[in-house]
């Protein structure tokens, strides 16, 4: 038999095709200090940070803000909703970003 591509896809990348939930352990294969971080908030109290439940990102040079719930550059990260924060955040990295490229991805598959 002969193999046309040798190479593989990430776990999470399965799970967004099936539609399967991604979890934060998903995301140590992808973005091992983006699960630091968020593995340190769910394991500390996270409200010396500073964070809203909002995510920066660099695109071309420039820095862009996205709520990850409506209003959420208003809404603090507490000890108290900081899972809501984590399970937001991981759905924006692997879903809400690339949703377009996925549903065409799935679409041609």
């Amino acid at each position: 038999m002969v193999k046309l591509v040798d190479g593989f896809f990430i776990r999470p990348f399965y799970k967004m095709i099936l539609n399967k939930q991604i979890i934060l352990e998903d995301m140590s294969e992808v973005d091992i200090e983006t699960y630091n971080s968020l593995k340190w908030v769910i394991d500390n109290d996270p409200e010396d940070l500073c964070l809203t439940f909002s995510a920066q990102e660099d695109k071309f040079g420039e820095i862009t803000e996205t709520p990850l719930v409506t209003n959420g550059e208003n809404i603090d990260v507490t000890n108290y909703n900081k899972m809501g924060y984590v399970k937001a955040y991981i759905g924006w990295k692997f879903s809400d970003r690339i949703k377009e490229q996925i549903d065409s991805f799935k679409e041609g598959f």
